[in-house]
């Protein structure tokens, strides 16, 4: 497994917060698995270049929003594992 063999499957976006779901290959007790990781980032303008980049250091007041990005992938989470129980 070479870094980033990962497919983002999903981004959440609450205020100025992202929620970037990748799906990874990984191993477990020797078999091939997938495995869902989740990176929260913050994106913001460099004044100096003009071009955006992204922080993954966050202030108090984005909490709520990280929250938010959370509750809304475990909501669609279950809904999703629903339909495929149908």
């Amino acid at each position: 497994m070479a870094k980033g063999d990962g497919k983002l499957i999903n981004k959440i976006q609450k205020g100025g917060v992202v929620l970037s779901i990748w799906n990874n290959p990984g191993i477990k007790d020797g078999k091939a698995i997938e495995v869902n990781t989740f990176v929260f980032s913050r994106p913001y303008l460099n004044k100096k270049d003009g071009k955006w980049n992204y922080s993954k250091s966050f202030g108090e007041s984005d909490l709520p929003l990280i929250k938010e990005a959370i509750d809304e992938y475990l909501l669609r989470s279950r809904e999703d594992n629903a339909m495929n129980e149908s």
